[in-house]
């Protein structure tokens, strides 16, 4: 298992792996394995997340899958650099942050189209780095390398400001 295992609302879990073929796993409380989605292609790096409206959202490689409830692909948004952050994250009105290798905050509507890019060095971009919003969702908050936090403001799509260091 690659991942943080995720609860949805009927107690069913999801997982990733990162063994040949890679996949998406979703299985009842029961432990019955309800479905699952192979991916072949580099790394299955993050933990699912599930929408309000049930969408299962994974990045495997350099894609974000939507995958509906019953397993079938909803959509799939095919970034130009692998997204090796773990974290992925949801806005407040179901908008799709993530960062990707290059330094870019990439951010999609819940239909995966590109809404808006932010690009700062400063991003932590690893497996080790992940992402989470103030209680109103108009900051996200992002791990960086040189600064501990990265606030950035969603309305302008700038970091509005940095705490910490890491010497």
């Amino acid at each position: 298992v690659e991942s943080s295992v995720v609860l949805d609302e009927g107690n069913n879990f999801y997982f990733t792996d990162d063994y040949p073929p890679q996949s998406v796993h979703a299985f009842s409380i029961n432990g019955e394995l309800l479905w699952i989605n192979e991916y072949m292609g580099p790394h299955a790096s993050s933990t699912p997340l599930i929408g309000k409206d049930s969408t299962i959202y994974v990045c495997m490689g350099n894609t974000l899958f939507a995958y509906n409830y019953d397993g079938s692909v909803k959509w799939q948004y095919l970034n130009d650099e692998k997204i090796y952050n773990i974290g992925i994250n949801i806005d407040l009105t179901g908008n799709i942050y993530f960062v990707d290798i290059s330094n870019k905050l990439n951010v999609l509507n819940s239909s995966g189209n590109l809404l808006w890019k932010l690009v700062d060095s400063r991003f932590r971009n690893d497996a080790h780095g992940a992402s989470t919003f103030s209680p109103d969702s108009k900051y996200l908050y992002v791990q960086g390398k040189t600064e501990s936090i990265l606030a950035v403001n969603i309305n302008t799509h700038e970091v509005e400001w940095t705490f910490g260091n890491t010497e």
